[in-house]
């Protein structure tokens, strides 16, 4: 634990020592491995750790004590956690200034002293029999490999009760693990979702204060669970008959707990059967609370099952164990003995921690399943999108008018809105001007479409860095950008830029730990331009992905800094709600796609089954179950007649809450099966301002089109881009127009 706390800082040590440079992407790439090394060395020593201390119990209190003992551990184990949350709760840095230590290293410090103070005191207050000396002369005859066989027997003959026990504890704790890791962030969104409401205040107190508050609720919510938990491991075993079958043990050897408080209808093992029945309810009813207060009440309430969970177990185990090493007595003899494990306490807590342990696994892989989500269908989609070529692009594709089309308009925003307003204001010359080059972050860069967009900037770039989930299309990119550097003109005078790529979600990541983005002082700013072409909706699948792009969108930008995208237009899909209301489903609207490059199609990143599906899904249902569907011959947009957690479409086209509404959307020859989401421009606009994001900037492509196209800059470079023909003849489809109506471009300064 305490290697693992300080691992960057004995890396950066050894570095250092070696003459290396302390920071850089080899160490923190070492830094890392390390780190996991440690992880699992102490996943490892933590399991003969835990059945250790348990069989301690078991081994050295008699039967009748094995309740109580149990009892005392959970106690004690109570105690722990609330220390350690206390303490998490805490600025340990600040409480610890002569340390110098990090809060992580902090609570490694103060776990590990724990630790090992209590150990050596059980070690200095008990003496142990020694129980392996009589069992050497049989294991070695044995041999090693007759160990594991002796294990796998030892397992198929334990007693039966124990079995059951270790049956129960691997499907509980399916259901624990991912409450024990998800928690704390549970409530912690309740309370941004509750407190997202109430704009003035957020306004007052910034976006990192709201977020630090949150999370000090969900450790709140912990905390509280802790503290009802202790209490609850105090007053059950007052309450609740300490013996499993056990007339025997009672008579034996009365405990306090008999004392006429406990109730007799209420054994151990119906106290934890009803407390997964406990904990069942407070999951479900976490389907129906939607206030802070609410989730804090339900994981407090948790406390109760958690504190059964953490005795009756362990108490039953040590029941029976205890129980039948008495009666076995020591008449058995020593080979009796030796093959006699399951009735040893290590053995049998060992094969329990196992019961416990490998749910952890599938817990893991299943909520990793539901995280990854959209982000992994939207990465594969991608990947698969073949590269046809730009001669393809130009002649042969169905929607080349559409590609140029919104290839020209994305060109009209980086011309209008990259520029610094220095630049804008002392220089009318493209590719120089006053000032140094700009920074450019392009998150969603897909395959380096927009290269050659922003290496015509009028002022010029220096820096440009690609992300994108997907590994294909970044590989694609960096193609696409070494051969444009070995274009650099005749000579190869001509001024490139330097191009960097990473394989990274900039929504549900943090794009600070990548290594030019934090040289740049991310959290501070740095980049002049962060722009989002046609991908930006997929973002608002939650509030906590839409949340954590603007965070790194807003990060990123230094103040003054532009925030350019293009997204598919909310009023288009409130407008068709409405009249779906009205009794006009079926009627023909706008709707679209998006196109990314002269160069390349970068297919917007979308949704869901594509509109030639059949309708089988529908069947059966009423009309006005029907999906909400438009288009035309290259593109269609389904909106299903229900959103997020069932809330059906609004009749007024105004989406609440504002995140989570599907829709699928198809455009020939380039999106096909990937969602997409509503994004209501209202909330997003509001949203924004939580980031000290204001809008300069709003317009539909039709209107970008009426009001540019003659622009002494934009006309020419429409008729460069097959928009037009020399002679003003529009190239792009009626079908196209349409399409291209469905989307709108927007520029954000951060102030």
């Amino acid at each position: 634990m305490i290697a693992l706390a300080w691992t960057e800082d004995m890396i950066c040590r050894f570095a250092n020592m070696n003459g290396m440079q302390r920071r850089g992407t080899g160490i923190r790439t070492a830094s890392v491995i390390v780190a996991v090394f440690w992880v699992y060395v102490l996943n490892i020593s933590i399991q003969p750790l835990q059945a250790g201390i348990r069989a301690f119990i078991v081994d050295n209190c008699p039967a009748h004590q094995q309740t109580q003992a149990s009892a005392w551990a959970s106690r004690m184990q109570g105690i722990g956690n609330i220390v350690g949350y206390v303490a998490g709760f805490s600025s340990l840095p600040t409480a610890l200034p002569l340390l110098n230590v990090s809060q992580f290293q902090g609570l490694s410090l103060i776990a590990s002293l724990a630790l090992a103070s209590t150990v050596l005191l059980s070690w200095l207050a008990i003496s142990e029999k020694d129980v392996t000396a009589p069992l050497l002369p049989v294991a070695e005859r044995i041999g090693f490999l007759g160990i594991f066989q002796h294990v796998k027997e030892s397992a198929r003959r334990m007693p039966i009760r124990i079995r059951r026990v270790c049956a129960v504890q691997f499907c509980a704790w399916m259901a624990w693990f991912p409450f024990l890791f998800y928690s704390t962030t549970y409530v912690g969104e309740l309370y941004s979702r509750s407190t997202r409401t109430e704009l003035l205040q957020i306004a007052q107190v910034g976006q990192h204060a709201l977020h630090n508050k949150a999370t000090r609720e969900g450790t709140l919510a912990s905390l509280v669970s802790a503290v009802v938990a202790l209490v609850a491991n105090i007053l059950l075993p007052y309450i609740v008959k300490p013996s499993i079958d056990g007339k025997d043990v009672l008579r034996k050897s009365p405990t306090k707990s008999s004392l006429g408080f406990q109730v007799p209808s209420i054994s151990l093992t119906t106290a934890w059967a009803l407390s997964h029945l406990l904990f069942a309810c407070a999951m479900f009813a976490t389907f129906f609370v939607t206030s802070q207060l609410g989730g804090t009440l339900l994981v407090a309430l948790v406390g109760l099952s958690w504190a059964v969970t953490l005795w009756a177990p362990f108490a039953i185990i040590g029941v029976e164990l205890a129980t039948r090493q008495r009666h076995r007595g020591s008449a058995d003899g020593e080979e009796e003995l030796a093959f006699s494990t399951e009735d040893r306490a290590g053995a049998t807590i060992g094969f329990h921690n196992v019961a416990m342990s490998a749910p952890q696994i599938i817990a893991a892989l299943v909520c990793s399943g539901i995280f990854w989500g959209v982000h992994d269908v939207v990465r594969q989609h991608y990947n698969l999108v073949p590269e046809r070529g730009r001669e393809w692009r130009k002649t042969d594709s169905k929607i080349k008018g559409l590609r140029s089309f919104n290839n020209w308009i994305k060109s009209a925003v980086i011309q209008k809105f990259s520029p610094s307003e220095e630049y804008t204001r002392h220089s009318d010359n493209r590719g120089g001007g006053v000032g140094s080059g700009i920074l450019v972050l392009d998150m969603g860069c897909g395959k380096g479409g927009d290269l050659q967009k922003w290496q015509q900037a009028p002022q010029r770039v220096d820096l440009y860095v690609g992300v994108d989930p997907a590994e294909v299309s970044i590989e694609q990119a960096r193609e696409r950008y070494q051969q444009m550097t070995r274009r650099r003109g005749p000579r190869g005078t001509q001024h490139i830029f330097d191009g960097q790529f990473y394989v990274q979600d900039a929504f549900g990541e943090y794009l600070g730990n990548i290594p030019v983005i934090q040289e740049g002082r991310f959290g501070g700013g740095g980049f002049d331009v962060v722009t989002m072409m046609f991908c930006m909706h997929y973002a608002f699948e939650s509030e906590a992905k839409a949340r954590g792009m603007l965070r790194n969108v807003a990060g990123a930008l230094k103040k003054g800094g532009r925030f350019l995208g293009v997204i598919p237009n909310s009023d288009v899909i409130s407008s068709k709600v409405e009249e779906w209301h009205k009794g006009h489903a079926g009627a023909s609207g706008n709707g679209g796609s998006a196109v990314d490059d002269d160069d390349d199609w970068d297919p917007e990143k979308t949704l869901d089954t594509p509109p030639h599906a059949t309708q089988a899904d529908e069947e059966g249902e009423v009309k006005q179950q029907d999906p909400v569907q438009w288009g035309n011959s290259i593109y269609t947009v389904k909106v299903p007649p229900a959103g997020p957690n069932g809330v059906p479409l609004p009749p007024d086209g105004v989406f609440r809450p504002p995140f989570g509404w599907k829709y699928s959307y198809f455009l020939e020859e380039a999106v096909k099966g990937v969602p997409e989401y509503v994004v209501p421009w209202e909330a997003f606009r509001a949203l924004a301002e939580d980031y000290n994001l204001e809008l300069q900037y709003r317009s539909p492509f039709p209107e970008i089109w009426e009001s540019d196209k003659d622009d002494p800059v934009l006309g020419p470079l429409s008729e460069r881009m097959g928009v037009r023909s020399r002679d003003g003849r529009l190239l792009v489809s009626p079908e196209e127009l349409n399409a291209a109506g469905f989307y709108h471009a927007f520029c954000f300064y951060k102030v």
